[in-house]
């Protein structure tokens, strides 16, 4: 017959590419079509309509061949290209890990040193604290004398106009 066998010969022979031919025993709707195309010549998933295959690319592959047939294998090359931009971010990954630990390091070693400041500001502290602490307790002694001095006696000034006190120290045994 003429056609496309004409073009290269008589008998059953196919000038072309395929790859990923199968054929399934249902017609399948376009939403599945489409579906198949975006996912590419490798489909990283499943074939959900495996149980309806009639022929499969791995049979087709499995056939014996006659004339001159050259293996194309598109996902060999999808997955090495792939393959090589995962490695290209990988080292990208790796870079920015190292600089980001370098960063940590620093940033530790900062803590570290904050960490040190802080405890020997809180030692000064808690210093100060009892300091303080004893001080406000003699203030309050210190208060509590005043307050029985000036209120258990009701003194005398003229005494000290006395010929005896005039130009003396006054002390606790001269009264």
């Amino acid at each position: 017959s003429s056609g496309i066998n004409a073009e290269y010969g008589s008998g059953n022979q196919y000038g072309g590419e395929v790859t990923g031919l199968n054929v399934y025993a249902k017609e399948l709707t376009a939403g599945e079509v489409a579906a198949m195309h975006a996912a590419g010549m490798c489909p990283g998933q499943e074939d959900e309509h495996k149980e309806t295959k009639l022929i499969t690319w791995e049979e087709i592959l499995e056939q014996t061949r006659s004339g001159t047939v050259t293996e194309f294998t598109p996902c060999i090359e999808i997955l090495l290209t792939e393959l090589n931009q995962t490695r290209q971010e990988l080292n990208t990954t790796k870079f920015t890990l190292s600089d980001t630990m370098e960063e940590l390091q620093s940033i530790s070693t900062k803590l570290n040193t904050t960490e040190f400041t802080l405890s020997d500001t809180m030692e000064e502290l808690r210093s100060i604290t009892t300091k303080l602490n004893t001080t406000e307790e003699k203030l309050l002694v210190t208060e509590g004398k005043l307050k029985n001095c000036t209120t258990t006696t009701d003194w005398d000034w003229s005494l000290f106009t006395q010929a005896r006190y005039i130009n003396q120290t006054i002390s606790a045994e001269m009264a």
